[in-house]
């Protein structure tokens, strides 16, 4: 599939995940989830930013559950005038709120991402992603902002499917790429020397 407009590939892409059976994105965050455990990146940070997926993305509930059973600090974030928050998640079964996109957040309050919250893992959704590090959003840029704008080392996972994976991405100068992607099958590092 070679779409070069970010509109057209968020459509198809769309299409695509909405057609996925509910047990696939399930049984591949399970699997994604213990691959991303057993590298040497997960065991080298205590703090972990972590997004709550929706229901057309692979499942990161078993690596929350993971995250907070192995002792690290999770944060999920919330929108907040054009921002993503991060904010201290202490429970799985949290009391989840749903954000401005329908997407569950953490509920205030939650104690927030702080500078000595740094280094940290940041395991990123997306709609598709290249074996480059480019990565699809949906169109609002709130990662791409945060991780410009971010307090101290960071090193970016995009976490999805395997069909989530394409030849090309488009993108823009403005477009923060990943250090590496994560799939049900598969860990693939990108940047030798990591923008952290």
């Amino acid at each position: 599939m070679q779409i070069n407009s970010k509109p057209d590939l968020r459509a198809e892409m769309t299409r695509r995940l909405k057609i996925l059976p509910p047990s696939q994105l399930s049984d591949e965050g399970a699997a994604a989830g213990r691959l991303l455990r057993e590298t040497f990146r997960w065991n080298r940070y205590g703090t972990i930013l972590l997004f709550l997926s929706t229901p057309f993305e692979i499942d990161t509930m078993p690596l929350f559950e993971a995250a907070l059973e192995g002792g690290k600090k999770v944060f999920a974030p919330r929108t907040e005038g054009g921002r993503l928050r991060f904010c201290r998640v202490l429970r799985a079964a949290e009391l989840w709120k749903t954000g401005p996109f329908g997407i569950r957040e953490p509920p205030e309050p939650a104690e927030p991402l702080k500078t000595q919250n740094f280094p940290v893992l940041a395991v990123v959704p997306g709609m598709a992603f290249d074996l480059a590090g480019n990565r699809l959003g949906h169109g609002k840029a709130y990662y791409d902002r945060f991780f410009v704008e971010k307090r101290g080392p960071c090193f970016k996972i995009g976490f999805c499917a395997d069909m989530q994976i394409l030849p090309r991405v488009p993108a823009d100068p403005w477009d923060v790429p990943m250090d590496a992607l994560c799939t049900g099958s598969r860990f693939i590092p990108i940047a030798e020397h990591p923008s952290e």
